[in-house]
């Protein structure tokens, strides 16, 4: 359960439907979506501008690898798309 302003991390944000569905139930909790796909961010984030979404960010995901010492994937961020 996320708390009252809590933070969320959607991994594989796509095309923004969750944050956007999320933020309009939660306006205050705050958002940071992450895909490979440059190409999907820039859809989740004309869709994240057109309905003025201040509580979500978006990043590209360049990188997704598995640390040896855990199960835990572990992920580099690339550009971050902002509104």
């Amino acid at each position: 359960m996320v708390p009252q302003g809590g933070l969320v991390l959607v991994v594989g944000a796509g095309g923004g439907l969750e944050q956007t569905e999320f933020s309009a139930a939660h306006p205050d909790w705050r958002f940071t979506g992450i895909d490979l796909s440059a190409a999907m961010l820039h859809l989740a984030r004309q869709t994240v501008v057109a309905l003025a979404l201040a509580t979500v960010s978006l990043s590209v995901c360049r990188e997704i690898k598995t640390d040896s010492r855990s199960s835990i994937p572990a992920y580099r961020l690339g550009t971050r798309l902002r509104r």
